[in-house]
């Protein structure tokens, strides 16, 4: 009995510690990417609706997503999918 007092404490720790870690990493999102990631996060920041995904024929770690702007602009982004880094 009095191990399982002792016990308890730890356990309530490591419990919020995992589920405190479950919440960043959900919040931050998962690297690397998917097609489907990389789309979202670029209409997330732009504000654009994609129009299409696909790996970059010169670097496989790069997907190009097509956007279309509210004004009618067409804008290619490239990101990084290890990295999640969206490059100019």
């Amino acid at each position: 009995m009095e191990n399982m007092k002792l016990l308890m404490p730890m356990l309530r720790f490591i419990t919020l510690t995992i589920l405190l870690h479950i919440s960043a990493v959900a919040a931050e999102g998962v690297l690397p990417l998917t097609e489907k990631s990389a789309a979202q996060l670029i209409a997330d920041q732009s504000g654009h609706k994609v129009l299409s995904t696909s790996v970059d024929k010169a670097d496989a770690t790069l997907f190009r997503v097509k956007t279309l702007s509210d004004q009618g602009h067409v804008k290619t982004y490239r990101v990084d999918s290890i990295t999640g880094q969206i490059l100019k």
